[in-house]
């Protein structure tokens, strides 16, 4: 004897799993664009991290990170950055920033050791 509800629980089940990729999906451009670059064009500039502090959010929601580099030129500057973004960073590291104009951002690529 055939199922009348087969077409049903078929109809459901395609409803779930589009809701399952359409939420995927989601969430991976949720993840790129919060850990993106804002600065995308400009110049790379090497820096080194000379320390390592933290700055109350503007938002109220904790602290964020803030880097204190030495650049090329061998001024120092503070470079705001995400919590992702300094997880590897200490003093002494290297660490790659976007430069455009008189601004800094940090990379995607974060801190590494220096060769």
């Amino acid at each position: 004897m055939v199922d009348p509800f087969q077409g049903v629980v078929r109809r459901e089940l395609i409803t779930r799993v589009g809701w399952l990729a359409l939420l995927i999906a989601f969430l991976c451009i949720l993840s790129f664009a919060w850990t993106r670059a804002d600065v995308i064009d400009g110049r790379d500039v090497k820096a080194t991290v000379v320390a390592l502090g933290s700055y109350p959010d503007p938002r109220g929601t904790g602290d964020s990170p803030l880097l204190t580099v030495r650049l090329p030129d061998g001024s120092t500057r503070q470079v705001l950055a995400s919590w992702p973004a300094v997880s590897r960073c200490m003093p002494g590291r290297s660490v790659e920033l976007r430069q455009r104009g008189p601004a800094l951002k940090m990379g995607l690529r974060g801190c590494y050791l220096a060769h």
